[in-house]
């Protein structure tokens, strides 16, 4: 399959001509300016974007310590925004016991968007977090020339897995619209599809696109077995939706994509045996405060996801990590 011409990179020179002195048939040499280029540039050096991710980490730590949500907005966007003041409000409704994903801002590898224009991002594969032995990979972005860079998403990457090869600091990454083609589906359709592939699993239409994973095989578990504990008590619902504007997007060095983006999902459970007792337990339960469920109960998680998807219809999408957090939960 052809790529498309933005998904390539083309570098431009320009020669100037000569010239003639008046009046006289000898050709004057003239200097030749370096080429000038055509494509973009890295939209931070090595030492900016460190600094970046060093701001961002004291914000990070700062709020963490004194569980203050507020103060987060200096650096943080969107969904990563709304997801850690979340984990505070759980954390507070369980008295401690479930603690904020531990975060880190301390890169191993720095991902360089290339752009002229706006939004900038630029992604690093971080050092694993205090206690933890999987690396995060966070997703900064500066909106406009005005604006700083803020946290946009974290993943926690699965165990063992590669991150795909991207451009050099030198050079950067270019980022995708979330309607690129030329790859195995295009970012805004691989959330999509993802979506569809955590609620129904090996029955998704899409199920062959995508390399097996624990995060699809660990929700489908879960729903599984709430739906044999409580058969004949309550009915369990699973349904999914891929923030497809959120998605962001940047090429990697053999043409595919490093994809990052928001699913969230909801879990319905409506009680089926007149005079019986359903209870949440776990995090929704915690959330709650009393996880008692008199007729219907909703819970809302939502889940930072990153895919590598490859330059070809033939090859299959894998899924690098997640990070699922509980944002919401009801009863009636």
């Amino acid at each position: 399959m052809s790529r498309p011409t933005h998904l390539s990179r083309v570098a431009a020179s320009i020669a100037v001509g000569s010239a003639l002195l008046a009046g006289c048939a000898q050709e004057i040499p003239q200097p030749s300016p370096d080429g000038v280029a055509s494509e973009p540039q890295p939209v931070l050096a090595v030492e900016q974007g460190e600094a970046v991710l060093q701001a961002i980490g004291e914000v990070l730590a700062a709020a963490d310590s004194s569980r203050d949500a507020g103060s987060l907005a200096a650096r943080l966007a969107d969904p990563a925004l709304k997801l850690r003041a979340a984990q505070y409000t759980l954390a507070e409704r369980s008295d401690g016991a479930r603690e904020p994903t531990p975060l880190t801002t301390e890169d191993q590898v720095l991902i360089l968007g290339a752009t002229d224009g706006w939004p900038r991002t630029v992604m690093a594969v971080t050092q694993p977090p205090s206690g933890e032995t999987a690396p995060l990979l966070i997703v900064v972005r500066q909106d406009d020339a005005r604006s700083p860079y803020k946290l946009q998403d974290w993943v926690r990457l699965f165990p063992g897995v590669e991150t795909p090869a991207m451009g050099s600091s030198d050079v950067g990454s270019l980022p995708l619209e979330p309607s690129a083609e030329g790859l195995r589906a295009t970012p805004a359709d691989t959330l999509s599809w993802y979506g569809d592939l955590l609620v129904n699993g090996t029955e998704s239409e899409h199920a062959d696109a995508f390399e097996p994973d624990p995060y699809v095989e660990a929700l489908q578990a879960e729903i599984a077995n709430g739906r044999t504990s409580l058969e004949g008590i309550a009915d369990i619902t699973l349904n999914a939706l891929a923030e497809r504007d959120g998605v962001i997007a940047l090429e990697t060095a053999d043409g595919g994509a490093l994809v990052v983006g928001q699913i969230t999902t909801s879990t319905g459970y409506k009680k089926t045996l007149s005079g019986s007792t359903l209870v949440l337990s776990g995090e929704a339960g915690d959330w709650l405060g009393d996880g008692k469920v008199p007729a219907l109960a909703s819970v809302r998680h939502d889940s930072m996801v990153a895919f590598y998807v490859p330059p070809s219809e033939d090859g299959k999408i894998t899924v690098l990590g997640a990070d699922r957090v509980l944002t919401d939960a009801s009863k009636v």
